[in-house]
């Protein structure tokens, strides 16, 4: 038996959908709820599955094409059928007959589409991330990266059990933190984040920007000890951010679910350039750290990372990242969360400024932060109260020695 693979209705108000990849050959075999070729329509990007097992006969719909809901993509043939050309360009002429009078076949094989977003945007398009559906579901749930985990199924696809055992190397956010209060979003709160959550489905960013006179932290620098590298800018803000965010506990938040949770451990992740890309290793409980071993901390995290030796273990677990593009020349910017976390910090480049002090223009060396965060957690006044702790902070920096 030769059954069709139609693109089905993908939701009330999508109609069509372009395919953007092939999974399977002409000729492969097919398993009943594996992917077989990836959508993409206006809204998002998602795997169809064939609810047969069988062989992909043939591919009627080539990459790139958009077609109508209903509108037949390919063939499948039973395992037992052995189609001949004969057949199959009957069949193909049954579907071209059909489709020119826009009749549903009757006897017709959907595929069933995957029912959530998938978890990474495909980009570039012809290298999707292969997973089931249910192997999906469970990276979101587990809040893991899909290009770290190595599927063991057809053609490298994730199964359920892969992402199981790369969950057991990497512990979910909130499972070793010690969480002081959960609030399940209601009313308004609630209402205004499902608002703002049509505009981004991860996260409502929104940024207050601020000088902050550097001038002492920059004079820590230099009255360091000689015989190690002095602390980067970087690395003197860790301890300062960390106090602030036990200070103001609001902002030390994860969002899971339309609930936000305050989060009594304070874990500041440090972006970090590297020859694969950025990563985000985490310092834990960094409010409890001396400078030092902060800045040991730091410098080891770092170099691993360039290295490319970091464990997702050491990249797990923040509550809030710094990210400084002041060594680049940037003055500032808008930096992007890294959702669950609630807030991130941008750090711009020194500059020496006329300013007044005491009622006196002197040179001070200045510097712009840029707090980003999500507007469904905590309203402007909030973020804008940290940021005036932060800067007072870091104005007059207190390291204990």
């Amino acid at each position: 038996m030769v059954y069709e693979v139609v693109v089905p209705k993908l939701g009330v108000s999508v109609n069509e959908a372009t395919i953007i990849q092939w999974l399977k050959r002409e000729g492969e075999p097919v398993r009943e709820g594996e992917p077989i070729f990836v959508v993409e329509t206006e809204k998002t990007t998602m795997d169809i599955e064939s609810n047969v097992s069988g062989t992909l006969l043939k591919i009627i719909h080539p990459e790139g094409e958009t077609l109508q809901a209903g509108r037949v993509a390919g063939l499948v043939a039973a395992p037992d059928e052995n189609a001949s050309s004969e057949v199959i360009e009957a069949k193909l002429r049954e579907i071209n007959t059909r489709e020119a009078v826009q009749r549903p076949a009757a006897a017709t094989v959907e595929a069933a589409p995957e029912k959530k977003e998938a978890v990474q945007e495909i980009a570039p398009v012809q290298h999707p991330v292969r997973a089931s559906p249910a192997a999906r579901q469970l990276i979101r749930d587990y809040g893991l990266d899909p290009a770290t985990i190595t599927g063991t199924g057809p053609a490298g696809t994730i199964t359920v059990n892969d992402v199981k055992s790369a969950a057991q190397r990497v512990k979910p956010l909130a499972q070793d933190l010690r969480v002081t209060s959960t609030t399940e979003l209601t009313g308004t709160r609630l209402t205004i984040a499902r608002k703002l959550a049509q505009i981004n489905s991860e996260a409502v960013h929104v940024t207050l920007m601020a000088e902050v006179d550097v001038t002492s932290l920059f004079e820590v620098k230099s009255k360091h000890s000689t015989d190690q590298p002095a602390p980067t800018i970087t690395e003197l803000l860790v301890p300062l951010v960390a106090r602030t965010l036990r200070s103001q506990p609001q902002i030390n938040a994860i969002f899971e679910e339309n609930r936000i949770k305050l989060i009594d451990n304070v874990n500041v992740g440090i972006a970090v350039d590297t020859p694969d890309g950025l990563k985000v290793p985490v310092v834990k409980d960094a409010d409890k750290l001396h400078l030092n071993q902060i800045v040991e901390k730091v410098r080891s995290l770092s170099e691993k990372a360039q290295a490319g030796k970091i464990s997702l273990e050491e990249m797990s677990g923040g509550t809030f990242t710094i990210t400084n593009l002041g060594m680049y020349g940037v003055e500032g910017f808008t930096p992007i969360l890294n959702p669950p976390q609630c807030a991130i910090l941008g750090v711009g480049a020194m500059q020496e400024k006329p300013t007044v002090l005491n009622g006196q223009i002197t040179i001070r060396k200045m510097m712009a932060l840029s707090l980003s965060f999500d507007h469904r957690v905590m309203d402007g006044v909030t973020a804008a109260k940290f940021l005036r702790a932060l800067r007072t902070a870091i104005s007059t920096p207190n390291f204990g020695f």
